[in-house]
């Protein structure tokens, strides 16, 4: 056979498969999602809808409409709607479709339940059209309800999920959240309780401080956590009428009061007694609390929110730097009387310069030393700094690190230093400067340190500039040893390879 015809049939072929898949497969494809659309009860976009009439078996309405973006409940209150909830029902709504038709005439409506109408959803569109999906009794296996469309002839059979995912109680519905802020909005707090008012400050995005009636930095995620909570604190149960007599909820005198400020504006969360609930009430435990600015009580369950602890055990930031690893653009290093700058090019890659040889370094052995640095803690303090520094041990540092960000402000000197043993050390005592209270303590809390480094239980440690000034901080040994460790193995290793290089 002659190659052009051969080339032909090749060509025929491929216009053939490229028919049957692009058109018949295609055809096929959309046939099938209309029959699917087809099958739908309303087959229309949840968005269209913006009305919805939910009728119960007890006789009450609950209207909710779409006014603009949001939801909202017109009857049998006033009321902001659960989104998340009255999105649920939209997409079950969007979605719903029968089993199967049961028939098409002369059917007994009372025979299936239609006499006591367990629940009706009427719906309206933004183009003005209505449906209504009426359900009726169960059917005998118990695993479908009856149904009905507007008002056809038509008798269906749908899922038990469909009437589940539509059944709602007024407290379903509801908006149930207690307070409307977002965290990174608020940039004071004040915590009152037991005639005592805890007050913290923001300091830049993920800082925070107290500052009465103690002063010290405070751990990010403590605040960060308690306001998220705060944030997304929902009821357990609504009081809507509680009436005028505020101490039966323990809101005359409230237990505690939270005060959220933000730039433009103010929250602020009374917190009362606690709830004494009904022997046959789900809900055993919670508290009532009120937002001023409204009558609604509400009862909160979450122990977090009236059990914040607030002492400097639970909440101080004992880190020595506030430190975010990203923001460190160069790392100059004094230690073991060698002197390193390890800096960022130009590409954002590491690169190490010492005695005026420049070697790039793995990004991972940088990190891993800033890593040390954030996370270094201090075990106990002392402002103002002693004024013999000889006797610290930081008159000539053991080690001096100079971190450096694009933001001068925040470029830090760490020293850090110790008392040398003495000859008459030698048998493992210790000198006096070594053996206080915090020293020993460090020492019990970690494993005992390699005497070659020569590094003691605790190091004295001076930070420039600091949260605390002019304090001296004591930190532990087998912190910074592992710290001096990863320095001197990234300067080593750098040296043998300049060695071998040389040698080369």
């Amino acid at each position: 056979m002659k190659p052009s015809r051969l080339l032909l049939y090749a060509l025929v072929l491929l216009a053939v498969s490229s028919y049957i898949f692009f058109v018949e497969h295609g055809y096929k494809e959309r046939k099938h999602s209309q029959e699917i659309h087809d099958a739908k009860f309303f087959g229309l976009d949840k968005e269209k809808i913006i009305k919805m009439d939910v009728y119960g078996p007890s006789g009450v309405t609950f209207q909710l409409h779409k006014p603009a973006s949001d939801w909202v409940i017109l009857s049998p209150i006033k009321s902001r709607a659960d989104e998340y909830v009255v999105n649920a029902m939209l997409n079950a709504l969007s979605e719903a479709s029968p089993e199967r038709m049961i028939s098409d005439r002369d059917v007994k409506w009372d025979d299936y339940g239609f006499d006591k109408h367990t629940l009706t959803v009427a719906i309206g569109t933004d183009q003005g059209k209505n449906y209504k999906l009426v359900f009726g009794a169960k059917n005998p296996s118990q695993s479908s309800y009856y149904a009905k469309l507007d008002d056809n002839n038509k008798l269906y059979l749908v899922a038990d999920t469909l009437k589940n995912a539509l059944d709602k109680t007024l407290f379903d519905l509801r908006d149930k959240t207690v307070m409307t802020f977002a965290p990174s909005d608020i940039d004071r707090l004040v915590i009152q309780k037991k005639g005592t008012n805890n007050e913290f400050l923001r300091e830049g995005v993920s800082q925070w401080k107290m500052v009465a009636p103690e002063q010290f930095r405070v751990k990010n995620v403590a605040i960060s956590t308690f306001l998220r909570k705060l944030s997304h604190l929902n009821a357990a149960q609504i009081i809507d009428a509680p009436g005028n007599d505020p101490e039966k909820f323990g809101l005359k005198v409230p237990d505690e009061t939270i005060l959220l400020f933000g730039k433009d504006f103010q929250q602020v969360l009374h917190i009362g007694s606690q709830l004494t609930p009904d022997a046959d009430s789900s809900l055993k435990r919670g508290y009532y609390v009120k937002v001023d600015g409204s009558d609604t009580v509400f009862v909160i369950d979450d122990p977090s929110i009236t059990g914040f602890k607030m002492d400097a055990d639970a909440l101080e930031d004992k880190s020595l730097l506030s430190l975010n690893t990203q923001d460190v653009s160069s790392i100059e290093a004094l230690l073991d009387d060698r002197r390193v700058n390890i800096r960022k090019s130009e590409d954002k890659k590491w690169i190490l310069e010492e005695q005026g040889i420049v070697e790039s370094v793995k990004d991972w052995q940088i990190t891993g030393i800033l890593w040390k640095l954030r996370d270094l803690d201090f075990v106990s303090l002392t402002s103002p700094i002693p004024n013999s520094l000889n006797e610290l041990g930081l008159s000539d540092p053991e080690m001096v690190i100079n971190l450096n960000h694009g933001d001068p402000s925040k470029a830090k000197t760490l020293r850090f230093g110790w008392v040398k043993k003495t000859e008459a050390d030698s048998d493992g005592s210790q000198t006096n400067q070594q053996s206080t209270e915090p020293q020993q303590k460090a020492g019990e809390k970690n494993s005992p340190i390699d005497e070659d480094i020569n590094v003691p239980a605790a190091v004295n440690v001076i930070v420039e500039p600091s949260f605390y000034p002019n304090t001296l901080f004591q930190v532990d040994g087998v912190l910074v040893k592992g710290l001096i460790d990863d320095l001197l193995t990234l300067l080593n290793s750098k040296q043998s390879d300049m060695k071998n290089g040389s040698n080369n």
